[in-house]
């Protein structure tokens, strides 16, 4: 893969399909191939004569031999060549599975755990040095919540797996700091390797994604900001002069041939009703069948709708009742 123009596939008997059809793309590629298998040797590994397959399974959902294909022809960057396809769970740092066991009572439960390098190295006997029964009186913490703590936190802390025995009871296993270096180093491999694959996006990068669209979104938002300030500017300063324009032109249509210091002396002359009325100010009732939404019906003199009550009423009613405005003065008004 350093280099650049090799077909590189690992993979693993657990896989089969995996394993065959990316054996026969390399094959067939125009260029060099490097195929690496991972088979568990039963006499060296310390497994049973028929536990290889169960044991590359294990390795392979514990992230300790990943499968990988490289292919230059896909592409021209690593995210192009490089497939993690065939590995469980690829998005996530672990795997995970159930732990049955029987409690105290006697009852079967249920543990869902992550499976981790601990686990896939207790299963075979050259890393059996690496494990011993706890302590009670220590500090325990599950081994994959020993990786996530920092340094400093870790000391006088001893990291466990869960195992069970051949009664199906729950019991504790430490691990020793080999187990926990060796676990480290295969996380940052697979972290490298699905940064390498676009599947993860490393926090360098994405800070420094986040960090071009925060100033960018800043830019904005001020080139926003002043151009509504300026709007908002522009519309306190201009708005209330063209108000007071448009109501000058609207008075001086009202009186075309006067001069505005004859409206205004109308204006300070002006003797008619005030804008308040008085608190005891009552309506009577009309006498009409009909009731003027202006005047209540009362018929007042400036009236705008007597044209609508002449309209309306009684013939009757109108003989009997006066008005007090002229009839002939109000096409004038109504024009």
């Amino acid at each position: 893969m350093a280099h650049r123009g090799v077909f590189v596939m690992q993979s693993s008997q657990a896989t089969p399909s995996h394993l065959i059809q990316n054996v026969l793309k390399g094959l067939q590629a125009r260029r060099p191939a490097l195929f690496i298998f991972n088979t568990p040797c039963p006499p060296e590994w310390g497994i049973a004569d028929d536990a290889a397959p169960d044991a590359a399974r294990l390795a392979l959902e514990s992230r300790a031999v990943p499968n990988i294909v490289f292919n230059p022809d896909e592409g021209t960057t690593y995210s192009e060549c490089l497939d993690l396809e065939g590995n469980p769970s690829p998005l996530d740092t672990w795997t995970s599975y159930e732990l049955l066991h029987v409690d105290e009572e006697g009852e079967e439960q249920k543990m869902t755990l992550p499976v981790t390098i601990a686990d896939w190295a207790m299963g075979e006997a050259r890393f059996r040095g690496h494990y011993t029964k706890v302590n009670e009186e220590d500090e325990l913490v599950l081994f994959h919540e020993y990786l996530e703590m920092d340094e400093d936190d870790r000391e006088d802390v001893t990291p466990f797996i869960y195992t069970v025995d051949t009664n199906r009871r729950l019991s504790k296993i430490s691990v020793s700091n080999e187990i926990v270096q060796l676990a480290e180093e295969r996380l940052n491999h697979w972290a490298q390797l699905k940064e390498m694959a676009g599947i993860d996006v490393s926090e360098n990068m994405r800070d420094a994604v986040t960090e071009g669209i925060t100033e960018e979104m800043e830019t904005r938002l001020a080139a926003l900001k002043a151009e509504y300030e300026a709007k908002i500017t522009r519309l306190t300063t201009q708005y209330p002069q063209l108000i007071a324009r448009r109501l000058a032109e609207g008075l001086l249509k009202a009186s075309a041939s006067d001069t505005v210091a004859q409206l205004l002396e109308k204006a300070e002359s002006w003797e008619g009703p005030a804008f308040e009325a008085p608190a005891a100010f009552e309506i009577p009732a009309p006498t009409a069948d009909v009731i003027c939404a202006c005047c209540g019906g009362c018929r007042s003199p400036g009236c705008c709708c007597q044209l609508l009550h002449l309209r309306r009423m009684k013939m009757n009613s109108w003989a009997t009742s006066p008005i007090s405005t002229p009839f002939v003065a109000l096409p004038a008004m109504i024009a």
